[in-house]
């Protein structure tokens, strides 16, 4: 499962206001959101492609059911499927999107968080590159395959004396992240990352995080987590 800047119900307070202007004035509706919600595109574009993918009673329909919505009532903490919580970091977009990713990412077991920049919530090119989130949405999937085919697991308590953090941390290391990336994903600061990264060098004997993926690889644990 992967959210894109998902925004609970509890933590929506402009929602109202929101569903007020929607019945109000549906087309000033679709140009506002067209405006706040994608700055960087073509504002009469995005209101032509809002138009002819909902109606106003749709839209109005939707936010009814979801008036009194909440992830917080528990359903979130049962979800067994690996998720992917996408959030724009805070001041680049309108509405708290990383304070409610960060809240979804922590109620869903085993969730994986990470911050875009960018008013566009990472969905502009940059650099001749592909958008950050389809590049967050790949690393994803590529993920999930390598944890099927068992082809990389973090290792054990057992494996170099790492703790159960520890080994989390050394096998995101494998796949590639920075220590912001990780942070993200485990919701914990880089600081914290940064000294799971030293105890794992020390303990495993390795030099550097290219060591320390090797070391990963290598000592593939049986009934250990997959790296998700």
């Amino acid at each position: 499962m992967i959210l894109w800047n998902y925004v609970d119900t509890k933590i929506a307070e402009f929602a109202p206001a929101l569903r007020g202007m929607a019945e109000m004035d549906w087309e000033y509706y679709l140009e506002s959101t067209a405006r706040t919600s994608f700055p960087t595109k073509d504002a009469a574009l995005v209101k032509q492609v809002l138009r002819e993918t909902t109606t106003q009673a749709e839209h109005l329909s939707l936010a009814r059911a979801l008036r009194s919505a909440s992830a917080a009532k528990g359903l979130l903490q049962n979800l067994k499927v690996p998720t992917l919580v996408l959030a724009s970091r805070t001041g680049d977009r309108a509405g708290p999107t990383e304070e409610a990713g960060r809240s979804v990412a922590a109620m869903i077991p085993n969730a994986r968080l990470q911050l875009l920049d960018g008013a566009d919530g990472g969905w502009d090119c940059r650099d001749g590159g592909p958008p950050p989130a389809v590049v967050a949405i790949e690393q994803f999937l590529d993920s999930l395959a390598l944890g099927k085919d068992d082809a990389l697991r973090a290792p054990s308590q057992a494996d170099g004396g790492l703790s159960h953090r520890e080994a989390e941390v050394l096998g995101l290391i494998a796949t590639g992240m920075s220590n912001q990336q990780i942070a993200d994903d485990l919701v914990i600061s880089v600081n914290t990352v940064a000294k799971h990264v030293a105890n794992i060098l020390n303990k495993t004997g390795t030099a550097n995080r290219t060591e320390a993926a090797s070391f990963a690889r290598q000592h593939e644990a049986k009934g250990s987590k997959p790296v998700n």
